[in-house]
């Protein structure tokens, strides 16, 4: 790539950024928080949640359901630990999720 592909190119994305970032304010379903916020309830919620404790590994977790309504938990996602889980659900992803969360500590 020659530079002026290179300086195009950088052109384009800023002007995407540009446009996202006026679009996501206005998107009804963003969440709100800082980045920082969201970093931290992540971090929390995969060391508290998602670390098989025998395995070390990432994975996905069934919670039990609410009084026959598996619509939702009968423990709030906010507070539930490794201790609350009904099933552990494994997968071909496993590995990543995990070298993905191990390379966040870093």
């Amino acid at each position: 790539m020659d530079e002026n592909n290179g300086i195009f190119i950088t052109m384009i994305f800023f002007a995407f950024l540009c446009s996202y970032s006026g679009a996501l304010r206005a998107e009804p379903g963003a969440t709100h928080g800082t980045l920082a916020q969201k970093a931290a309830y992540y971090d929390g919620i995969a060391a508290r949640l998602h670390v098989h404790p025998d395995l070390k590994w990432i994975m996905a977790v069934t919670l039990p359901c609410a009084a026959g309504d598996c619509s939702r938990s009968s423990v709030p996602q906010e507070s539930a630990t490794w201790r609350d889980v009904e099933r552990w659900n494994d997968g071909e992803n496993d590995g990543l999720w995990s070298a993905l969360y191990m390379a966040s500590q870093a």
